[in-house]
């Protein structure tokens, strides 16, 4: 099961870290979403959009749990995973778990 963990300030490490997110008071600080599964954190494999995340489709199925969850109507959801980019809003941001390797996926849903 994935849970959310704690919204922390900091950085986010470089895409393949096995670390959490590190914090720097000379770092600029902004709010970030670390994701949980199988009872440990994630690791974080860099940022994605609709096209990346095609080869990932059980991120996309996580993907569409939170939306879902946030009540969107599926035609919503589906034009909002459709318009993800990797290097402009929306983005995706892509983990896997560290014991059973499953994909997830957290969006920027401003």
């Amino acid at each position: 099961m994935t849970r959310w963990l704690t919204r922390c300030a900091g950085n986010w490490p470089g895409p393949g870290s096995r670390r959490t997110a590190a914090t720097s008071t000379t770092a600029r600080k902004r709010d970030l979403t670390w994701l949980t599964h199988c009872g440990d954190g994630a690791e974080f494999l860099g940022l994605a959009g609709a096209k990346e995340l095609e080869r990932y489709p059980d991120a996309v199925d996580d993907l569409r749990r939170r939306c879902a969850e946030l009540t969107w109507p599926p035609d919503e959801v589906e034009d909002f995973l459709g318009s993800l980019h990797k290097d402009d809003r929306p983005t995706a941001y892509l983990f896997r778990c560290r014991a059973c390797a499953t994909h997830l996926a957290y969006a920027d849903f401003t």
